[in-house]
């Protein structure tokens, strides 16, 4: 997490059938992982607690989870954490800032 309590998340699969796999905020409560299908099944067979399936395509499935799952979800799905954000990025994110601290 940055200082200003962004994440910069980069899932570490390599993009197929011309879709960049990714994680984005969803609403105020759940973060969405749009992974490969294979990927996503394994992860929603083992981690039924965690995720939940939201979208189911051919070329991608989208999972949902808890925002406060991310530190637990990061490892799991192979988040790549970025230590800086472009400044596109940054301004891009900074209608959805949110921190770990639920007051915060």
């Amino acid at each position: 997490m940055t200082e200003d309590g962004l994440w910069g998340l980069t899932v570490l699969h390599k993009p197929r059938y011309d879709i960049t796999y990714e994680v984005y905020v969803y609403n105020n409560q759940y973060l969405a992982a749009l992974l490969p299908p294979k990927t996503a099944n394994i992860k929603l067979k083992n981690y039924p607690q965690l995720f939940k399936l939201h979208q189911d395509a051919e070329d991608g499935i989208v999972l949902l989870f808890k925002e406060e799952d991310l530190e637990q979800v990061a490892d799991i799905i192979k988040i790549k954490r970025r230590k800086r954000l472009s400044r596109k990025q940054f301004l891009a994110l900074k209608p959805y800032q949110y921190s770990k601290n639920p007051t915060g």
